[in-house]
C-alpha cells in the first residue's frame, strides 16, 4: 500500500513537471515568434525609408 502511494505521488510529480515544461515551451515559442515579428517589422521599416 505504501509503495502504491509513493508510486502515485511520483507519477503526479512527473505529470506536473511535464505540464510545466509544456507551458514553458509554449511561452518560449510565443515570445520568440513575437520577437521575430518585431525584427521583420523593423527591417521592413528600414527598407522602406
Amino acid at each position: 500500500e505504501f509503495n502504491n502511494l509513493l508510486t502515485n505521488i511520483d507519477q503526479k510529480r512527473h505529470e506536473t513537471n511535464r505540464e510545466k515544461e509544456k507551458e514553458l515551451i509554449r511561452r518560449m515559442k510565443d515570445e520568440s515568434e513575437a520577437a521575430l515579428a518585431r525584427q521583420w517589422q523593423l527591417a521592413n521599416e528600414r527598407l522602406s525609408k
